[in-house]
């Protein structure tokens, strides 16, 4: 649910944290593990109900926290990679870079958001519902591909250093409640200089549980190269998403990892992502 003012829409204050995924009440969801009525907006980290608005009109992500000392990010216009049903967006001296993906029904909305110093110095990742009610089904095993976005915020230099695409699979199991996944063909771009990309390592969503048409789970692998010599552990993350579309026909979800090097300074690099799958 989105609240709105002149086409500038906020998330409805009713996040839902990871791991703390439940229904929203209303009718039409029936009783059961794995099926009735999804959280209308599924929350990793950040806090976008405070410090993020989408400007319709204007077709840019607002930040700020509060978000009423907002700074700006348009439509990009730097050369990266722009997975499918995605938008990107950047500040003007690349301090901000965001993506807005919506699915192609218009049922979910996923968003990320990463803002270094000279901005507002904020990560966020989060997916809502823009449809009907989802009520999962409690049989059946379905498959679900589609693309990935993210981006790598440098916290040590407090500035947004990549953007990364990808690809996305999921399977559902529906009648055991569960599902997982994977996150391939990830390619960095640098953002400073965007003719330096990098491959970067698959990342595992590791099996978890439907519940109220939702899921919260961890993630293996998806590690950072050698760069420049360093090398980085990546930290087993975590990630979130909901089932969008009266019978759950498309994903709305993130992900958020933390790259680590190894080194006496242990410079980390936090990388949030969002996918869309059908």
């Amino acid at each position: 649910m989105m609240n709105c003012r002149k086409n500038v829409c906020r998330p409805a204050l009713g996040i839902v944290a990871i791991g703390s995924l439940v229904a929203c009440s209303g009718s039409g969801g029936s009783s059961g593990s794995g099926v009735g009525p999804s959280p209308e907006v599924s929350s990793l980290t950040g806090s976008p109900a405070t410090e993020y608005e989408f400007d319709a009109d204007n077709n840019r992500v607002l930040l700020g926290n509060p978000v009423a000392t907002q700074v700006a990010a348009e439509e990009a216009t730097i050369e990266v990679t722009v997975p499918e049903n995605f938008n990107a967006y950047q500040g003007t001296e690349r301090d901000i870079f965001a993506f807005r993906g919506v699915t192609p029904s218009g049922n979910g909305v996923t968003t990320i958001y990463a803002a270094g110093a000279d901005a507002a110095s904020l990560t966020g990742a989060f997916a809502e519902r823009a449809g009907p009610e989802t009520v999962v089904p409690d049989t059946g095993i379905v498959n679900y591909d589609g693309q990935y976005a993210g981006v790598i915020r440098s916290l040590e230099g407090d500035s947004v250093s990549h953007a990364v695409s990808g690809t996305a699979t999921m399977t559902a199991s529906f009648a055991d409640g569960q599902v997982s996944g994977v996150i391939s063909d990830r390619v960095a771009t640098l953002l400073s200089l965007t003719t330096i990309q990098t491959d970067l390592a698959d990342i595992e969503l590791q099996t978890t549980s439907i519940e109220n048409g939702g899921f919260a789970g961890t993630t293996t692998g998806g590690g950072f190269p050698t760069v420049l010599g360093f090398e980085f552990d990546t930290d087993q993350g975590n990630y979130s998403g909901l089932f969008v579309g009266a019978d759950g026909e498309e994903i709305v979800g993130n992900l958020d990892i933390t790259h680590t090097r190894v080194s006496d300074d242990a410079r980390i690099r936090q990388e949030v992502g969002a996918f869309i799958l059908e």
